[in-house]
């Protein structure tokens, strides 16, 4: 159809994962197309003028979207039946017609949408729930590195530090030393000056990356706790749609039951005054 076409034209399988539709099952409608060419492809029609051409990603997912499209249509047929012959045993019985509450207790619906929901819901959570696993592993493989490379820096500053007073104390103990002894000394303190100066280097790189590794840390968590926040918004917008659903689906229930007796009391009323036309 043209809504089909202008859809796919638009987003394509992109913009499919950001819509959702709502269609009330009927004896006709939603209806799907199994394609015999395309093994993946498949046609839904909500409606004469809503039409949809979908591919699925295997032949598998293709089946259980048939499979549970028809099990919708074969419920939707079963509750008709069983309302069907809660009227015609009361018109045939002439028994009392039951209490509202009774029809709906008979014909109450299991809510097969409310646990799909509930379902999917809970396989988000669950998918989120191990989404903030893997970052706090990787949070805590984080720490240990930083642990590491600071008990590295202290080690080999403290390694230098014992060396340059080891030399000092030697120095000190040697009493008047030759000039080319003084220049060995002071090339050797030299040589400690510059491998100071590579060590301090190497820390001040430590620490930069360390710091870096804090604020990745703290960036990490504070998106963990925004993902979360935003989840259970999410989860309790869909549940207070849920329970108002629910609520219209009871209300709508109690006055088809209404409108039920009222029509059975209208037929026993007329049989009763034909019966009497009769007599």
């Amino acid at each position: 159809s043209s809504e089909s076409e202008s859809f796919l034209a638009s987003g394509g399988v992109s913009s499919l994962l950001d819509r959702r539709w709502s269609a009330r099952f009927s004896a006709e409608y939603p209806k799907l197309l199994l394609h015999s060419q395309h093994p993946k492809r498949f046609t839904v029609a909500l409606s004469e003028e809503k039409v949809f051409v979908l591919d699925a990603y295997t032949r598998h997912q293709r089946d259980l979207v048939a499979v549970t499209l028809r099990s919708f249509h074969a419920r939707a047929i079963v509750g008709a039946s069983t309302l069907l012959d809660l009227v015609h045993s009361m018109s045939c019985t002439g028994r009392t017609p039951p209490a509202a509450d009774e029809i709906i207790s008979e014909l109450e619906d299991k809510r097969v949408d409310l646990y799909v929901m509930v379902h999917s819901l809970c396989s988000e959570l669950h998918s989120a729930v191990a989404g903030r696993l893997r970052t706090m592993r990787d949070w805590a493989r984080v720490s240990k590195e930083k642990e590491a490379l600071e008990e590295e820096m202290t080690s080999t500053i403290q390694a230098f530090q014992s060396q340059i007073a080891d030399l000092a104390n030697e120095q000190a103990s040697t009493a008047a030393p030759s000039e080319g002894s003084c220049g060995n000394w002071n090339s050797r303190l030299l040589q400690m000056t510059d491998d100071m100066q590579a060590v301090r280097a190497q820390n001040r790189a430590y620490v930069e990356e360390i710091e870096q590794l804090k604020i990745a840390q703290n960036e990490m968590v504070m998106r963990l706790e925004n993902e979360r926040h935003t989840f259970q918004e999410l989860l309790s917008k869909r549940l207070e749609t849920l329970v108002e659903e629910n609520r219209q689906l009871q209300a709508a229930n109690e006055q088809l039951g209404s409108r039920l007796i009222k029509q059975v009391r209208s037929r026993n009323k007329d049989s009763r005054n034909s019966d009497v036309c009769c007599t």
